[in-house]
């Protein structure tokens, strides 16, 4: 698959090791899928990766959503379980002005936030302090949207699964997030982790979603798509100050 055969050509990775350990990695427990009572107080910050912004702005940090002066906050894609909460959130392309013109100067990017939930009770809390996040750019969305929503399990393809990867820096763990089917044919894990030195999982992460949750992250990736490339701005072209 596209996904694996990235992971294996890249040349700062020691592939045959570290897919075993994710694969053990992977084998966690499934997550309850119980109705629990959580903290409503939660409020989604603006899901900046400030060293992906800085990268593109010569290492000044700017917010990529901003009117008049004032930060605007999106609100993203909630899914709760008993351990663990998975936010979805749409960064869009960023114009800049340059001399008669306005041209994107960095595509746009969907943000996946693992956050760890701790049961207080018949309560939950946000370990917002431990979450965790990965980024998926143009060249990797199309791995959710190829995930097979119809019933069924096939164990040569739904076992393996797919995998993504982010590496902010050279010398930063790999953010790695798995995707597969599960035997009943109809839950898929999204599994989290990173890999320190070519050798070592941790901050293992996973959350099991429905068929129908899935088909909710895929809607809102189909709908992004023109956004992560601004051609909203072609229905808006005032889209090109929100910088």
């Amino acid at each position: 698959m596209k996904a694996l055969q990235l992971i294996r050509q890249s040349k700062s990775l020691l592939i045959k090791p570290r897919l075993s350990l994710l694969a053990n990695a992977s084998r966690t427990p499934m997550l309850s899928l119980q109705s629990r009572s959580f903290n409503t107080n939660y409020q989604p910050k603006t899901y900046q990766n400030q060293q992906y912004n800085q990268q593109a702005t010569g290492g000044q940090y700017q917010d990529r959503l901003s009117y008049n002066g004032k930060k605007i906050y999106l609100r993203g894609l909630n899914i709760v379980k008993s351990d663990v909460m998975l936010n979805v959130q749409i960064k869009p392309a960023s114009y800049q002005q340059k001399q008669d013109s306005y041209q994107v100067n960095k595509n746009g990017y969907v943000v996946f936030d693992f956050t760890p939930v701790q049961q207080l009770g018949d309560k939950a809390e946000m370990m917002n302090q431990q979450k965790k996040t990965i980024i998926l750019t143009l060249k990797n969305i199309g791995e959710i949207l190829a995930l097979d929503t119809k019933p069924g399990y096939n164990a040569e393809v739904d076992e393996e699964g797919i995998f993504v990867q982010y590496q902010p820096k050279e010398n930063e763990p790999v953010k790695v997030m798995k995707m597969n089917k599960l035997e009943d044919g109809k839950t898929y894990k999204f599994n989290y982790c990173e890999i320190v030195n070519d050798s070592e999982v941790v901050n293992n992460l996973a959350i099991n979603i429905s068929t129908a949750e899935l088909l909710t992250i895929q809607s809102l990736l189909n709908f992004a798509t023109p956004y992560l490339l601004g051609w909203h701005a072609i229905l808006n072209p005032h889209v090109v100050d929100l910088q």
